[in-house]
């Protein structure tokens, strides 16, 4: 539900012979008794764009800035308050809160807060005026004798205001004297207060003449009896809003006449229908592009992240197919002969990875070997690279020899991770060993040895498998080497 408001504050001030607020709609009291602070609010209130009618739940706050702020003086309420057409009054009494100090009022409907705050004007805020300061005491003047009261008289043209004069001192009251000309004398004594006399018949009001410039302050007279207020005429048909002309120099400020009562607001008038909507006008042609702005400069390079971890080594690809053997070059010239001598060194290593997977049956290495011929002696040492993508499988080794061959060695076992295998002397022909191979680890086994020949002529050769049988294979990695040298 949709709320909507226009405000208007109403509140009448009249003088007699100190400055009273009165209440609008109230008489004024005849004992000069001051009417506090309250004062009469009026407004329209729409609900969905229409005059609202019906009971409504109304809570006047004051503020001391439009938005936010601090409340001021109590909450007012108004519950149930009925309202016709759209328009409702209430009377409101905040305290003696309307000093120099602008203020804004808040309005709550069936507890929907009405957004803006309605700025208090002057107005209301002329109530400061009741707590003004007294101006200075002034020289007691005589007091002069009390005229006999005469019927009054015709209302002359007022005279200029003369300066005033200093404050006598308070005579005894007089008779109220004959009404005279209103012409401005000499300041005589107070007379005594004469019986009020009948009110005349308000005339009419006269067109707004032109403000003249203010003059100085004179003194405050007596306070007229104000007159019956007329019946407020209809109100009329809103005009045409003329051009806004060029705004003109702040004029002085005139003196505030005394307010009217308030007539009633008349009722609001039906909802005009609305206009049938234009048609769309034709697009207008596509602007230039503009021109590409400068590129900007490029942002700091961010730091680098940390290293990641390095990844399983992948299992090893399938042997390639021996190639062709290539033609036999021509012979070389013979060289000049050396020295006589024995042959006294071998030196074998491998040039590509090997490896066995699902498999424990012992297979001789494609290169780990030595060519032995019949009685040779010979003392040998080797270093195996040895790695797995698993753990399980291990890897168990030997070393063959001919038939009547005697062999005596024995190997250690090191990893990257301090990992260390040590056995005894083997003195046997095809005795295996075991060694605990780590996953992703790189493991080195150092053997070395004596072997002596018998008369059959072969091998010394070394054989290798897993010793669990597993998908993940066991790899003898290049660079691994023997090498021999015979005595």
């Amino acid at each position: 539900m949709l709320f909507s408001t226009k405000f208007r504050f109403q509140i009448v001030v009249t003088l007699i012979a100190s400055l009273v607020l009165a209440p609008v709609g109230r008489a004024l009291a005849g004992d000069g008794t001051p009417v506090g602070t309250a004062f009469t609010y009026q407004g329209l209130l729409k609900q969905n764009g229409l005059a609202a009618n019906g009971n409504f739940d109304l809570r006047f706050r004051l503020f001391d800035s439009a938005v936010g702020g601090a409340r001021v003086g109590p909450e007012m309420t108004a519950i149930a308050h009925e309202i016709l057409d759209g328009n409702f009054s209430v009377d409101l009494d905040f305290g003696g809160v309307f000093g120099s100090t602008k203020r804004w009022l808040e309005v709550q409907v069936n507890g929907t807060t009405l957004t803006p705050r309605q700025a208090v004007m002057p107005t209301p805020t002329a109530l400061f005026a009741l707590s003004g300061n007294a101006g200075p005491q002034g020289i007691p003047g005589p007091a002069g004798a009390d005229g006999a009261p005469g019927a009054p008289g015709a209302r002359g043209a007022a005279g200029p205001v003369g300066p005033q004069g200093t404050q006598g001192e308070v005579g005894a009251t007089g008779a109220q004297g004959p009404q005279g000309a209103n012409g401005q004398g000499a300041p005589g004594a107070p007379g005594a207060q004469g019986a009020p006399g009948a009110q005349g018949p308000q005339g009419d009001v006269g067109a707004t003449g032109a403000t003249g410039a203010q003059g100085p302050q004179g003194e405050v007279g007596a306070t007229g009896l104000t007159g019956a207020t007329g019946a407020q005429g209809p109100q009329g048909e809103v005009g045409a809003t003329g051009a806004t002309g060029a705004q003109g120099p702040q004029g002085e400020v005139g003196a505030t006449g005394l307010t009217g009562a308030t007539g009633a607001t008349g009722a609001q008038g039906p909802q005009g229908e609305v206009g049938a909507t234009g048609a769309t006008g034709a697009q207008g042609p596509q602007g230039d592009v503009g021109a590409t702005g400068a590129q900007g400069a490029t942002g700091l390079t961010g730091a680098q992240g940390p290293q990641g971890e390095v990844g399983a080594t992948g299992a090893t690809g399938a042997q390639g197919a021996t190639g062709l053997t290539g033609a036999q070059g021509p012979q070389g010239d013979v060289g000049a002969t050396g020295p006589a001598g024995s042959i006294l060194d071998y030196r074998i290593r491998k040039t590509q990875d090997e490896s066995v997977s699902s498999s424990t049956t012992l297979q001789n290495d494609d290169v780990i070997k030595l060519p032995l011929v019949a009685s040779d002696a010979v003392e040998f040492r080797g270093v195996l690279i040895i790695s797995s993508t698993s753990a399980t499988p291990d890897i168990k080794l030997t070393l063959a020899v001919p038939s009547g061959a005697t062999i005596r060695w024995h190997g250690e076992y090191f990893e990257s991770t301090s990992t260390y295998a040590s056995g005894g002397v083997i003195v046997a022909s095809g005795t295996t060993v075991v060694l605990p191979v780590t996953a992703n680890q790189i493991g080195m086994f150092e053997f070395q040895g004596i072997v002596v020949n018998g008369a059959t002529a072969g091998d010394l050769q070394l054989q290798w498998a897993q010793n669990t049988s597993n998908a993940a294979s066991i790899k003898v990695e290049q660079r691994s080497f023997i090498t021999g040298s015979k005595f």
